[in-house]
């Protein structure tokens, strides 16, 4: 099972039986620094929890948050190109930079499966897309999400 399936339950458990199993071969967190690993494991923990995924080879992004795309959920995320947040609000997902430039091609939100996507909107402008097939949301062309240029989703629930 991978840790980012199951409950969160779950996926505390198994990140907790790692780190006595590393324990157990003496691998301890003073082995690399304890401040560095504990920032570490955190960090892991926050791409786990919000369900982060990446392929900067297509330009996909996605993000599965485990309490679910209705809950007002924030995040950080990071990655070689830049850094900033991901906003999910009841109806709007936002995907903010802070710094850098992010290249967009495919949007995987699969809590969005059976939503109704309204819009795509890059900073103030309209972009094109096709119709959502299992969360994955395919523009028709590459975009570069900015810090002036955020890319959000509208959508609703069908009736």
């Amino acid at each position: 099972m991978r840790a980012s399936e199951g409950s969160t339950e779950q996926r505390l458990d198994r990140w907790q039986k790692l780190r006595d199993h590393l324990r157990d071969f003496g691998l301890d967190e003073i082995e690399c620094g304890s401040n560095y690993a504990r920032s570490m494991a955190a960090f892991a923990l926050l791409n786990t929890f919000a369900g982060f995924e990446f392929d900067m080879r297509v330009g996909m992004v996605g993000f599965n948050p485990v309490q679910g795309f209705d809950s007002g959920f924030r995040c950080l995320w990071a990655l070689d190109p830049a850094w900033g947040q991901v906003v999910m609000e009841p109806g709007t997902f936002r995907l903010e930079v802070a710094q850098g430039s992010l290249p967009v091609r495919n949007v995987r939100l699969p809590g969005l499966a059976k939503a109704e996507v309204r819009e795509m909107r890059l900073g103030d402008e309209p972009v094109a897309w096709q119709s959502p097939a299992n969360g994955e949301i395919r523009l028709a062309k590459a975009i570069d999400v900015t810090a002036d240029a955020p890319l959000q989703c509208l959508w609703m629930h069908p009736t």
